[in-house]
């Protein structure tokens, strides 16, 4: 193997398969040319075994808790990067000294990040290049101060926002000032990479428009890793779901068990004697994840939190959907995904009658099926290879020129 090929994915905010996947998605076309993989994730006990079972070299990478108690629905990119210590100098100094040291003992020729900023800054600090395999969410705007994720339900003022962003902004050229870097003047330069293209749709942007050139590439969404599955055999739509917290997981299992629908459902939270309770002819339960490849080609609809990925694998193949968002991240996914008219969201407080009559609704009006399959008639010109090879060849060529350097 050409020792030079060597890719490290570097994840650090956030949590699911999502993000994950977003790696697994691009792993085997990365093996296929002859890259050696490493990965530094912040959940080694969920993720962990997974990507121990490919042969990918394993690290936890290094994140500062939130202090106190951090805000529920956190008001903006600012607001999470304060809780996770990027205002503090010390604090981020010392993440930083953590990736680089991971860095090199890695030695990689490019860097794959999702929602890692430190070690972003680790790596230009080590003149290694980055590409970002990220949702839009945690790419902010080059706006100052950053926006406001849902003015209408924080109410985090302009003044506030300007007040972290100089904040983060202090600590983070310090930090940079350390390691004979310049300085940056919009928090959406710490997010800099060798190629801004960012892997979803324009209409899935949460941060669109921009106002800048950015280009797209598609989303990635299927991770290639999740069990086979056979559909309960009974009549009626086939429906997908994956959800959490516990409470929604318990409202939408009713639902679909009066139904009779045939549901394939993977429910993490869900014990081993409660998924009991749920169990019918017409009910598939599991803790672990589907092959999504399958779910796409065969499922009618699907209901779940409002994932970028899942958002984006559905969608594109033309599959309505109902939304539960949890977190902010999700619930700017799930406007995108109302704005295309190919989903539908229950009245909040969610409740067994609401998310019923949305459900019925979703397979009912034939309108949503027809905006998620004009979408995916849109982009009917790109697949999900075409998108693992825009991100495949930029690393090849970084490679290459890493080894002449």
């Amino acid at each position: 193997m050409n020792q030079n090929r060597k890719i490290l994915f570097a994840w650090d905010m956030g949590s699911n398969w999502g993000h994950i996947g977003h790696f697994l998605a691009v792993y085997p076309a990365l093996k296929a040319v002859g890259f050696e993989c490493s990965a530094a994730v912040p959940d080694i006990r969920t993720y962990g075994a997974r990507l121990a079972a490919y042969g990918v070299e394993l690290f936890a990478s290094p994140r500062s808790e939130p202090k106190g108690r951090p805000p529920e629905n956190p008001g903006s990119l600012a607001h999470i990067l304060v809780n996770r210590g990027y205002g503090n100098v010390d604090e981020l100094f010392g993440m930083v000294l953590v990736w680089r040291s991971l860095i090199k003992a890695v030695n990689p020729s490019v860097i794959l990040i999702d929602a890692a900023p430190a070690a972003i800054l680790a790596a230009e600090s080590l003149a290694v290049p980055v590409l970002h395999l990220t949702s839009p969410f945690f790419i902010p705007p080059k706006v100052d101060p950053v926006p406001d994720f849902l003015p209408e339900r924080n109410a985090s003022p302009p003044e506030y926002r300007k007040q972290l962003c100089t904040q983060i902004l202090t600590s983070v050229n310090a930090v940079r000032e350390r390691f004979g870097l310049p300085e940056i003047n919009y928090l959406s330069d710490l997010y800099r990479s060798w190629d801004s293209t960012l892997s979803t749709f324009p209409e899935l942007d949460s941060h669109a428009p921009r106002g800048d050139n950015t280009a797209y590439r598609g989303a990635l969404w299927n991770m290639g890793v999740g069990q086979p599955f056979k559909w309960p055999n009974v009549k009626g739509p086939r429906v997908f779901v994956y959800l959490r917290p516990l409470a929604q997981v318990k409202l939408v299992l009713n639902i679909l068990k009066k139904s009779g629908w045939p549901t394939v459902a993977c429910c993490p939270e869900l014990k081993d004697n409660e998924r009991k309770e749920y169990l019918s002819d017409s009910l598939l339960l599991s803790d672990q994840p589907f092959d999504m490849g399958q779910v796409v080609r065969e499922a009618d609809l699907g209901v779940h939190n409002g994932g970028h990925a899942l958002v984006s694998g559905l969608l594109w193949h033309g599959i309505p959907q109902l939304l539960l968002p949890v977190d902010a991240e999700k619930e700017l996914t799930t406007r995108c995904l109302l704005n295309i008219g190919a989903a539908v969201r229950p009245a909040i407080p969610a409740t067994e009658t609401t998310v019923a009559m949305a459900l019925n609704k979703l397979h009912s009006q034939s309108c949503y099926r027809e905006a998620a399959e004009a979408f995916a008639a849109r982009y009917s010109h790109i697949n999900q290879q075409t998108v693992v090879d825009s991100i495949v060849q930029p690393c090849l060529t970084l490679a290459e020129t890493r080894t002449e350097s």
